[in-house]
């Protein structure tokens, strides 16, 4: 059964994605544990150190914590006020060929063997083309339809390649 939506992105599903996509990878990893280390080294060096290096500990800890999440607020930003189509509408047909995205009047087929990976967390599908592009679908605007999309994935990609929840 072909499932059928579409899907107006907003700043706030760009930033999702976007730190869903750095912090389950290594970047997002190594600026959490960079941050921990610098504040750990911070309270072992404390007194051994002049106040200077203390605070500039803290502060590059900080640094670690807050770059990404305020550098993709601004990425966000900038992607959905640029005219590529995310803001205005993406239509999708989805069935046992494959995924149609339509925007406009041009419309692509993404086949089921070409789909890197497709997963879903409570806010978002994310059907990957590659390592880092992605289609963004909200679960809001797939609504009631998602069981019959996690089926029909399900079915058609391999599955080391599909973690969607139920």
């Amino acid at each position: 059964m072909p499932v059928e939506f579409e899907v107006k992105l907003n700043q706030k599903d760009m930033y999702r994605f976007h730190m869903y996509h750095i912090y389950t990878g290594i970047h997002g990893l190594t600026s959490i544990l960079v941050a921990i280390f610098a504040f750990v080294y911070t309270v072992y060096s404390y007194g051994r150190v002049g106040t200077g290096y203390t605070v500039l500990y803290i502060l590059f800890g900080v640094a670690f914590l807050i770059y990404y999440p305020v550098t993709m607020i601004w990425k966000s930003a900038a992607q959905i006020k640029a005219p590529n189509g995310l803001r205005d509408g993406i239509r999708y047909h989805v069935d046992a060929e494959g995924i149609r995205v339509s925007v406009g009047e041009e419309s692509s087929l993404l086949p089921w063997k070409q789909i890197y990976k497709m997963v879903s967390n409570r806010h978002q599908i994310l059907i990957y083309s590659s390592r880092i592009h992605a289609y963004i679908i909200t679960r809001e605007a797939v609504g009631e339809q998602y069981e019959a999309l996690r089926q029909l994935a399900e079915q058609n990609i391999e599955k080391h390649r599909f973690r969607m929840k139920k």
